[in-house]
């Protein structure tokens, strides 16, 4: 069995109760720091039930693109830039673990059964060959705060795409919606929600450009794949990825113990050199 083990410095209680700053989330770096507080935020303010996948990617979302206002509300354009780059690489690296994930699904769905084990491992293993070829040829080549030296040391089977694709399911389709409503983070945030309220069963789907089941169907088609600061697009397409397997700078987060890792590629993967920035943020 595979298994996958980090630490989580951070939790929400959903709103229960005041979430504390824990000083294992004071360890990360400033961009994580506020990226970290927004995304537990985006619990308490709406948390789909027995949806785990969507509530952490859509919270990975938000708290990435709430960061960026963030700094540049403070008129911080270096900080805000390098959030939307750690974004960018983070979209790009989902659609890989959201491929991947897809990929293998249906593989082992193919080949069921104790007497396919063999075969079903061996379709297993050509499967993460491949996601490491387009790892380390075709995603890594386009980071932008990923040390690109890190893809043929990212750790994939399993339990680790498994714990990643928690977190970063479905980002670009929050792109499309982010693109549609003027790049703004709370009416894109209020018209998911109304989105997925109108659609419970099935959140992830409902946000997919596929359908919008408030009823407007140019939502999607009129969005075009979200281009981020420096011309990178966003899609489906061939993603990118970096180094090992625990939290960057031990960071991450759980919403309650029932939930797996989060696998936010910032902090799921362990051994990422991120690219030294000319302005260096302190912690």
């Amino acid at each position: 069995f595979d298994t996958y083990l980090r630490p989580s410095p951070a939790f929400s209680t959903l709103g229960f109760f005041n979430d504390p700053l824990l000083s294992t989330t004071l360890g990360e770096d400033s961009l994580d720091i506020v990226n970290t507080v927004v995304h537990e935020l985006t619990h308490n303010r709406f948390y789909a039930k027995g949806q785990a996948v969507f509530n952490e990617s859509f919270a990975s979302f938000v708290g990435a693109r709430g960061a960026e206002r963030f700094w540049r509300s403070r008129g911080d354009s270096t900080r805000a830039r390098r959030t939307a780059d750690r974004w960018a690489d983070d979209v790009l690296l989902g659609a890989m673990w959201e491929r991947t994930y897809r990929t293998l699904d249906s593989a082992f769905q193919a080949h069921p059964g104790a007497r396919a084990m063999s075969h079903r491992l061996a379709v297993r293993d050509s499967i993460y060959a491949r996601a490491r070829a387009v790892l380390v040829d075709s995603i890594a080549p386009q980071w932008r705060t990923i040390d690109r030296r890190a893809a043929p040391r990212v750790r994939l089977d399993n339990a680790a795409l498994m714990a990643r694709r928690i977190y970063a399911t479905g980002l670009d389709d929050f792109e499309r919606v982010y693109a549609r409503e003027a790049r703004e983070v709370r009416r894109t945030l209020e018209r998911v929600i109304a989105i997925v309220e109108a659609a419970p069963a099935d959140p992830g789907a409902a946000i997919s450009p596929r359908r919008d089941p408030t009823g407007d169907e140019n939502l999607h088609g009129r969005a075009r794949a979200p281009v981020f600061p420096g011309g990178a697009a966003a899609g489906r397409g061939p993603p990118r990825a970096p180094g090992p397997s625990s939290p960057r700078r031990g960071t991450g987060r759980a919403v309650r113990p029932s939930c797996q890792p989060r696998g936010h590629s910032a902090r799921v993967l362990s051994a990422l050199a991120r690219v030294p920035s000319p302005n260096a943020c302190a912690p």
